[in-house]
């Protein structure tokens, strides 16, 4: 900034300057330095105090700006002797007096935590009924509603039904090894009696079995370490000439007559590793609790097994008869019927990873996914605990009402609500549906569950959500 620019400067009036002086700090004390620098003082007008001290010492220096290239140039130069610096205030007057006009900040408040539905891994425990009078949860998801208190009284009066007269027959063509769990008779789980629907005594693998080793070195189905054999799919109820394998002990001896009258065949593990305590609503049978046994123990049967899934929550007991196994033809375990197999024959099983590997004495799947055993359908009430656990179907409204229920201790033959009887699907739900009418129920709910061994148990719930009864069938 050259002469003219500073006498103009010198010549301006105390009046503007003060002007400029109200509105920034900063460009005040760049003009005071403007003057100092050119000899030149404003003259007060009267009345007009002065804007500065007098500027009649050694030379001001303006703190240096930053160029367009970046390096610090000094707007002013100073003069032969060191000046002092005058410093550029940190804030401006104005905003000092409007950050003491504002109110003081109040302190942020930690937003609050969502609840998480899913902080309990159990929906049915610790979930308390609601109180008396409370509504029904299914006006808020579209699901079934009760009726009005007078709209109610207008329905005619739903006869309780008896259970018995009203169930539903099992399908025609089901095995007789399964009349232990359908409550029809017949021989005893584990118990003598040539079986149908393809267990024809002991199958036969010629043509997959690999040619017999001679008995040199272990075989690789005889490992110490059960984790690394490898299993060659020898049945030891029938194994073929030339097997090397360790003889029989006396209580595998006695053993071989009995599991020769099961339904005999192969164990397929599951793509299914790890499988949740809901998971098994995702499988064939729709089964929406699995308690901690079964989500490691369960199996699919084979279709033609399947049939309308009359069988689903119910148990095979299997045996491993694989020379690959520790205690193979003794051992034993329980899993649970939750899913279907197309690719199975006739007396095959899908079966969990978990369980074969418990079963066969800490086998690896990767290695051995196929096992030979032995099985025969049974009852799941020595590993059942607890009460029966209902969960609603997420098609529930007015006119549709399905519940599913599970952790049985026997299956079910005949279920009814409020008097009301429901069907039996193949997809795992007992239904109430009628089409375009309301179904006539409201709170409180009564289940009345009828066993296949025409045993009964009632519960009385404020609402048709997901929980446990609390009862259960003795076996």
């Amino acid at each position: 900034m050259g002469p003219p620019c500073t006498s103009t400067l010198a010549g301006a009036r105390t009046s503007s300057l003060s002007r400029w002086c109200s509105r920034s700090a900063a460009l005040c004390t760049l003009l005071l330095a403007l003057l100092a620098a050119s000899g030149a003082q404003p003259e007060p007008e009267a009345g007009v105090p002065a804007l500065t001290p007098a500027l009649s010492a050694p030379p001001l220096v303006v703190l240096p700006l930053l160029s367009e290239a970046g390096s610090a140039k000094a707007l002013l130069a100073p003069a032969a002797e060191q000046a002092p610096v005058v410093p550029l205030p940190d804030l401006l007057p104005a905003q000092l007096s409007t950050a003491a006009a504002l109110p003081a900040a109040e302190p942020i408040q930690p937003a609050a935590e969502a609840t998480n539905p899913f902080a309990t891994t159990d929906p049915f425990a610790g979930t308390a009924p609601p109180a008396a009078g409370a509504p029904d949860p299914f006006a808020e998801t579209d699901s079934v509603s009760p009726l009005p208190a007078a709209e109610a009284a207008a329905l005619p009066a739903t006869e309780a039904l008896p259970l018995e007269a009203t169930a539903l027959p099992t399908t025609p063509g089901l095995p007789e090894d399964a009349a232990t769990v359908l409550g029809s008779g017949g021989a005893a789980a584990g118990g003598g009696g040539a079986v149908t629907g393809g267990g024809d005594g002991v199958e036969q693998l010629p043509d997959l079995l690999p040619p017999a080793t001679p008995p040199a070195a272990l075989s690789p189905d005889t490992l110490p370490d059960p984790s690394k054999r490898t299993g060659r799919l020898i049945s030891l109820l029938n194994p073929p000439p030339g097997y090397d394998g360790p003889p029989l002990t006396q209580k595998q001896q006695e053993m071989v007559p009995k599991l020769r009258q099961l339904r005999v065949g192969k164990a397929t593990v599951g793509v299914r590793r790890d499988v949740g305590m809901l998971d098994g609503g995702t499988m064939a049978c729709g089964i929406a609790y699995l308690n901690d046994h079964f989500q490691k123990h369960w199996v699919g049967l084979p279709v033609s097994l399947f049939h309308e899934a009359e069988l689903c929550g119910a148990c095979v007991r299997m045996w491993c008869v694989d020379s690959v196994c520790d205690d193979a033809l003794v051992k034993s375990d329980l899993f649970m019927i939750t899913d279907s197999c197309k690719e199975c024959g006739p007396t095959d099983l899908l079966a969990s990873g978990p369980g074969l590997t418990n079963l066969s004495g800490g086998v690896s799947v990767d290695l051995t996914p196929k096992f030979q055993v032995a099985w025969t359908f049974a009852s799941c009430a020595p590993l059942i605990q607890g009460g029966i656990k209902m969960w609603p179907s997420d098609r529930n409204k007015k006119e549709y009402l399905g519940l599913q229920f599970s952790n049985l201790k026997a299956l079910l033959k005949a279920v009814a609500v409020n008097g009301i009887m429901m069907q039996r699907t193949n997809f795992g739900y007992w239904v109430i549906d009628t089409p375009g009418k309301p179904i006539p129920l409201r709170p409180p709910f009564q289940i009345d569950l009828l066993s296949v061994k025409n045993e009964r148990v009632t519960a009385k719930v404020p609402t048709l959500r997901a929980q446990d009864l609390g009862v259960n069938f003795k076996n």
